[in-house]
């Protein structure tokens, strides 16, 4: 497969609904020709509006990829950044050598949404463990133990 500039569209927005716009809206990615394109989500999205964004792609041709980062500016800047990603195969392996760069660790989950629901996965995870150290370091002050020593 050749590819050519512009076959390959990543998108990082703030939320679904700003996916959506930018998807849907009047001059939208989706109102031109995006026939055979691959468009990467970056954004971290809600898995009841993703499962929509590939359906809307795959009717205008094109190929979807979620594709949530997990990671923070630091990993960002050092191409270190995990990426998780869901969609058609084909699109996976169109773009895998660029996230490759962008990611030390990718993790392709095909289904629709898994991806998605992975991320959420994960910041829950991360979510709980902060806020046990809060209250071990708030339980540990209390019982006359130093920040410093607790941590």
């Amino acid at each position: 497969m050749t590819l050519h500039i512009g076959d390959i569209i990543f998108i990082c927005l703030f939320d679904s609904n700003a996916v959506h716009t930018v998807l849907t809206q009047q001059n939208g990615l989706l109102s031109g020709n995006v026939s055979g394109k691959v468009i990467v989500d970056l954004t971290t999205n809600h898995f009841k509006e993703v499962t929509g964004f590939h359906e809307r792609c795959t009717q205008a041709e094109c190929m979807y990829l979620e594709s949530p980062v997990l990671g923070s500016v630091v990993p960002a800047s050092q191409g270190a950044l995990t990426i998780l990603i869901s969609g058609s195969n084909t699109g996976y392996e169109t773009v895998k050598p660029i996230l490759e760069n962008m990611g030390k660790h990718l993790f392709y989950l095909e289904e629709p949404a898994l991806a998605t629901k992975m991320k959420l996965i994960n910041n829950l995870t991360l979510g709980s463990i902060m806020a046990v150290i809060a209250e071990a370091l708030t339980l540990g002050e209390d019982v006359g133990i130093s920040k410093k020593d607790i941590l």
